[in-house]
């Protein structure tokens, strides 16, 4: 699986503009505050990072979890 896969998958004839999100998209979406607050909290060392960046770290991972 590809990040680029759409999270909810539609008819590859339909004519839409636009596909959707990907699923790496609705992962990132999906990290809880409490993962959000670990990663702010325990990275000594290493440069604060945006809400983004560790949104997309988690569905970095996700996506990783999901080829095992």
């Amino acid at each position: 699986m590809k990040n680029s896969d759409p999270a909810f998958p539609v008819n590859p004839n339909a004519k839409l503009y636009e596909k959707g999100m990907t699923l790496r998209d609705w992962f990132a979406t999906h990290a809880s505050e409490e993962d959000i607050k670990y990663h702010l909290i325990f990275n000594p060392g290493e440069r604060v990072l945006s809400r983004e960046t560790i949104k997309y770290r988690y569905a970095n991972a996700m996506m990783e979890a999901r080829k095992k």
